[in-house]
């Protein structure tokens, strides 16, 4: 399963929980793309204690205040969720913006 599908089952289970809406729709809007292995010096990333074993992947998310708010409130329960959905310890690395010039589709602007 790639980054993408791994999100989109994350998601779903995610839908569950009791979740504000503005956390929501930053979650939503967020990318998980793979990442090499995270180093100890990056604080951001909670490391699991299998590390040769564990995914690392970093979430894409569009605010400072998203990030600060989702490694507080959500980060435990997403890594929890995804270590389910792929079956190994999960590690993530919460940041603000989007890599590229392309916006997630849901804040893409439409042009008719």
């Amino acid at each position: 399963m790639n980054a993408a599908g791994i999100w989109r089952a994350t998601l779903d289970r995610l839908a569950s929980m009791s979740i504000d809406s503005v956390s929501k729709a930053w979650l939503q809007s967020a990318r998980l793309t793979s990442a090499p292995n995270i180093g100890v010096e990056d604080s951001n990333a909670s490391l699991p204690d299998t590390r040769d074993q564990a995914l690392y992947f970093t979430l894409q998310v569009p605010s400072g205040m998203a990030r600060d708010v989702i490694i507080a409130r959500w980060r435990r329960s997403i890594e929890n969720i995804m270590a389910d959905v792929t079956g190994y310890p999960v590690a993530i690395s919460v940041t603000e913006g989007f890599d590229g010039d392309i916006a997630p589709p849901e804040l893409s602007s439409r042009v008719d």
